[in-house]
């Protein structure tokens, strides 16, 4: 059941309910590339990802993952061919990156801004090296928040114009801290209030075949009632025509601020704007209820940052999301859960039918093999909610209260 289609300004559709996928490696690029290939529709049995209508890609790591989404031959042939370059496509400038990201992300936004705004890197390296994350933050608030100005969000829209964004994503600072959060809250509202001006002086020749996005990335822990009228004030700035929330820090046992966030996002969805929810799993289509239209997930694996408990490295396999508890088994405790069953994988996606056995699965192919099942299972879970004749959270209701997140099931209206 597609509630309604988004006519966007470069003509694409935004669905709604609409499911993106996170692509943040050349390997995630590789690994969509060739399941598109390896799994394409079957109209008997399987649709292969042509549920998946959407792609984020941070905008330091664009350059390494483009290739990936180019215009595939079978295109040329078939225009019917869901190609990844006729999803979606939006280009995050991942400002967040260069305050909380891991290593490897902050040096890809580095690289990639340096020439527009030199002194930023260094500063983000001397930051890096302190240990009191206090410290970090009014290093932050005082050394780079200057030089987060105009001329650098006009580089960073531009960038995605160039590499055909399907709509154009403000840059902005993430909310992250209670100590100060009017400072980031102020920053924030300043950024969009420039790009909505750019977008509509320097770059106005775009402002008709392209949207502008606002977008928050916050924890729900920022959305306390001295903050939230603030906040959505700063995303409004400027008039949006679409609005991002980028979810972080999700403590799940902690009903209060989850329902504190659906609260928010039905509070946006209030301006008739589309929203689209990042960096969200299961607990995504929680958030299409309340007024989200569409809803961005990494590739198997937890959106949320979590501290190492000890200095062993991590696995190297990851985990298996199960297609009815809804949650993620280890490696290790998979073969537990399926022993009753002569360890036939639970998951009827056309890469477990394929192997039909964990015991079938080398360990060497174990990653490659639980992703793309993944996005299949991903995929018909997306088919199954938008195909559904009861009503939405009617659908979910019965799909949470089947699974090991009946957690959820009281947050459904």
């Amino acid at each position: 059941m597609i509630r309604n289609e988004i006519l966007l300004k470069n003509g694409q559709i935004l669905k709604n309910p609409s499911l993106f996928i996170e692509l943040k490696t050349k390997k995630d690029g590789h690994l969509v590339k060739e399941t598109i290939f390896r799994y394409p529709i079957n109209e008997e049995a399987y649709d292969g990802i042509n549920q998946i209508d959407g792609l984020s890609i941070p905008i330091g790591n664009y350059q390494k993952i483009a290739p990936y989404i180019s215009p595939d031959l079978k295109s040329a042939f078939d225009e019917e061919h869901y190609s990844l370059d006729k999803r979606l496509r939006l280009i995050d400038p991942s400002l967040y990156f260069l305050f909380m990201g891991l290593t490897a992300d902050k040096k890809c936004s580095c690289d990639l801004i340096k020439d527009w705004a030199p002194k930023i890197p260094p500063i983000v390296n001397s930051i890096s090296n302190l240990r009191v994350p206090r410290e970090k933050t009014d290093r932050v608030v005082k050394d780079i928040y200057p030089l987060l100005d105009a001329a650098l969000t006009r580089n960073l829209l531009e960038y995605q114009i160039k590499k055909n964004a399907s709509v154009l994503i403000n840059p902005s600072v993430p909310l992250s801290s209670s100590r100060v959060i009017n400072r980031q809250v102020e920053k924030m509202r300043e950024m969009h209030r420039n790009g909505r001006i750019l977008f509509d002086t320097l770059l106005t020749r775009y402002n008709a075949k392209r949207d502008l996005m606002n977008i928050a990335s916050l924890s729900p822990a920022m959305l306390t009632s001295f903050n939230i009228d603030n906040i959505i004030d700063a995303i409004m700035q400027g008039t949006p025509d679409i609005i991002g929330i980028r979810l972080m820090n999700l403590d799940e046992q902690n009903s209060a601020e989850m329902q504190i966030f659906l609260n928010f996002v039905k509070t946006l969805s209030s301006s008739g704007k589309p929203i689209i929810v990042f960096n969200v799993r299961e607990f995504g289509y929680v958030t299409l209820c309340y007024g989200a239209s569409a809803i961005s997930t990494p590739i198997a694996k937890s959106p949320y940052t979590t501290r190492k408990k000890s200095d062993s490295l991590p696995k190297k396999e990851g985990s298996y999301y199960h297609p009815i508890d809804m949650i993620d088994y280890s490696y290790e405790k998979l073969p537990e859960q399926i022993r009753a069953t002569s360890y036939r994988l639970p998951c009827h996606c056309e890469i477990c039918e394929k192997f039909a056995s964990l015991l079938n699965i080398d360990k060497k192919q174990w990653n490659f093999f639980r992703k793309v099942h993944f996005l299949l299972l991903k995929n018909m879970e997306m088919m199954e909610l938008r195909k559904t004749d009861v009503p939405f959270n009617t659908a979910l209701k019965d799909k949470f209260g089947r699974s090991k997140r009946m957690g959820y099931i009281p947050f459904l209206p």
